[in-house]
């Protein structure tokens, strides 16, 4: 059992809520709630799950990168988190002649 309070609880059921994939007419800035962050930050994740998550956060974002709430939470991902950096960092490409 979490023993997650009401705002906890609402933040975690709107994460897998059917949402339109356009800008609201007024953005809100979305926090995580501070019990959330803390229950993840203790998980000890092995790299193979949390690389999962990353392929499934990108799977479900889809081609919609340019929507201002996904530029905004990947960045505090990227800066809360070096392994989300590492994971979710553009595929190094080569070169052509």
């Amino acid at each position: 059992m979490l023993r997650l309070d009401d705002d906890a609880t609402a933040f975690l059921l709107r994460l897998g809520a059917d949402r339109p994939r356009r800008p609201r007419r007024r953005p809100r800035k979305e926090t995580v709630p501070a019990g959330v962050a803390k229950l993840v930050a203790m998980l000890p994740l092995p790299a193979y799950v949390a690389a999962g998550m990353v392929a499934g956060f990108r799977e479900s974002v889809g081609t919609d990168t340019d929507d201002p709430r996904y530029i905004e939470l990947v960045g505090e991902l990227r800066l809360a988190s070096p392994l989300f950096s590492r994971l979710r960092a553009p595929a190094p490409t080569t070169p052509t002649n």
